[in-house]
């Protein structure tokens, strides 16, 4: 972890450096000393990685399906939560009635504001953070195209 305000990257985490200048007025490290706080929830190896690696694309897949089962079921009124009469192809509003009526007592206005899909955004952007499309995914083919060395953004 990098320390912002002096540039300063210390060894691991959970140490602390002492600092003292030499002639020129240079800081150098003298002594590093242990704060005892092992740090083991950062750092994965061996097992502990290859299985959080798969949890993370089996999270990601799964997440896929919830929208991809959505989509579907309203669009061709699959009947599990829309009948094909309301469809989309039918000209029907499927989630009309969802987001327009569905909350009611005091928590209606925290139900609207989670209603847009927030959580899944949170849960999609941490997903993307850790390289979750690297494993059981098309992660590394994207990552190696010419339009996404140039715009690193895009990983």
């Amino acid at each position: 972890m990098v320390n912002i305000t002096n540039g300063h990257e210390p060894a691991s985490p959970g140490t602390t450096d002492r600092r003292d200048r030499d002639a020129a007025g240079h800081q150098r490290t003298t002594a590093r000393y242990a704060t005892g706080v092992p740090d083991t929830a950062l750092s994965l190896s061996g097992r502990a990685a290859t299985a959080t690696r798969y949890l993370l694309a089996g999270i990601r897949l799964a997440l896929g399906w919830i929208f991809l089962w959505a989509f579907l079921d309203k669009l061709f009124g699959l009947g599990h939560s829309t009948v094909a009469a309301k469809s989309w192809l039918s000209g029907g509003s499927p989630t009309a009635g969802f987001l327009g009526k569905a909350a009611a007592g005091p928590f209606t206005g925290f139900y609207h504001a989670i209603a847009g899909h927030l959580i899944y955004a949170a849960v999609l952007v941490v997903l993307a953070l850790l390289g979750a499309g690297t494993t059981l995914g098309l992660g590394r083919r994207w990552a190696a195209t010419p339009l996404v060395r140039r715009n690193t953004w895009l990983t």
